[in-house]
């Protein structure tokens, strides 16, 4: 094998191996999540709409899905709260501020589906203070089923994504 074709070989085995564009960005909302994962997920939420707001829209991005994915645990694990409480919070902050964080994040499927399944690993290995797996294992089961059947909706039908937000005059990046 000549030297000229043993770089591309070993170029393009790295290029494989190399970690994503968004190691940075999720370092980063994990170590903006990790103080605030003892408080209630409205911490999160907070912190999400914050950073995104501030123009850092990769980690609001994380943020908010963290955020959502444990406050929906929290809800799940206590079908008895008041309806006008934290299901009526979660809705109402989702409504008005999940529409601009989603419009930016499904922008780049590849990159926001990346960006998911890292949380999702990162969430299965981080306590859960506030709701506790050893207390909550089947909330925890139906949540990380269902976040994972959320992430692979998105990616089983990004083209049909991308199309739709072309023809909404929303950006692909």
């Amino acid at each position: 094998m000549s030297s000229a074709l043993r770089a591309v070989a070993l170029g393009l085995m790295l290029a494989l191996h190399a970690p994503p564009a968004h190691t940075d960005e999720i370092a980063r909302a994990q170590a903006i999540a990790t103080p605030l994962l003892d408080d209630h997920p409205l911490a999160l939420f907070e912190a999400a709409i914050e950073h995104f707001d501030d123009g850092h829209r990769a980690e609001g991005v994380y943020l908010f899905y963290l955020a959502q994915l444990r406050w929906r645990r929290f809800i799940a694990a206590r079908p008895d709260l008041p309806p006008d409480q934290d299901r009526a919070l979660f809705a109402s902050l989702h409504d008005v501020f999940g529409r601009p964080i989603n419009e930016w994040a499904f922008g780049d499927i590849d990159w926001f589906v990346a960006l998911l399944r890292d949380l999702d690993a990162w969430d299965a290995a981080t306590p859960d203070v506030p709701t506790p797996i050893e207390r909550f294992p089947g909330v925890h089961a139906e949540s990380r089923a269902g976040f994972v059947s959320f992430i692979d909706m998105i990616e089983d039908e990004a083209d049909d994504i991308r199309a739709n937000r072309l023809r909404n005059g929303l950006e692909n990046r």
